[in-house]
């Protein structure tokens, strides 16, 4: 229910332009002094202080504040790697995006942000756990995806990242064994 006020709270001010900036910090500001102990309100002016004011600083420390809040929600640390990733910051999407696949292991942002991130690394041996980690999220989400109805894009990028992730730990795992010349 907080995920559908916040983004129904956004949405009233970026896509419906039915709020005011004023009015949508003034809704933030009540959730946080209404409900310091929740997350939302903090998610919610992190998203504004980000469009307003392209703060990314602001931003990541409200929405860290946020995922202090609730250790079961990976909104938060999802939007924190998204910032990280516009910032082209790989190693700390990697990091966050692994934090918020440890808080939901079915997060489709967060699978496909750490992919994103790790593809753009040189990988070596040690990535390995981390490497099926992905794997096995991808063979979660496949499974799955009827049942939940997944959109045929999020099924495309999950088989997508299944067989790359399988290519390079075999590569990985190959060169690891291979002799030394």
């Amino acid at each position: 229910l907080g995920d559908l006020i916040v983004n129904g709270c956004f949405d009233m001010k970026q896509q419906y332009h039915v709020w005011s900036e004023e009015t949508a910090e003034a809704f933030a500001d009540t959730l946080i002094a209404l409900h310091r102990g929740l997350p939302y309100g903090y998610e919610l002016r992190a998203s504004l202080r980000f469009i307003a004011d392209k703060d990314t600083s602001a931003a990541i420390a409200l929405f860290r504040q946020s995922a202090n809040l609730d250790n079961h929600r990976a909104n938060p640390l999802v939007a924190i790697a998204m910032l990280y990733q516009a910032g082209g910051k790989a190693d700390s999407v990697r990091a966050v995006s692994m934090r918020a696949l440890s808080r939901d292991n079915g997060n489709f942002d967060a699978a496909t942000m750490l992919f994103g991130s790790m593809s753009r690394m040189q990988l070596s041996v040690q990535d390995v756990p981390d490497l099926k980690l992905l794997e096995g999220w991808a063979q979660s989400f496949l499974q799955r995806a009827k049942d939940r109805e997944s959109p045929g894009y999020q099924i495309d990028k999950a088989n997508s990242i299944l067989s790359k992730t399988q290519s390079a730990i075999a590569q990985l795992q190959e060169s690891n064994h291979a002799p030394a010349q």
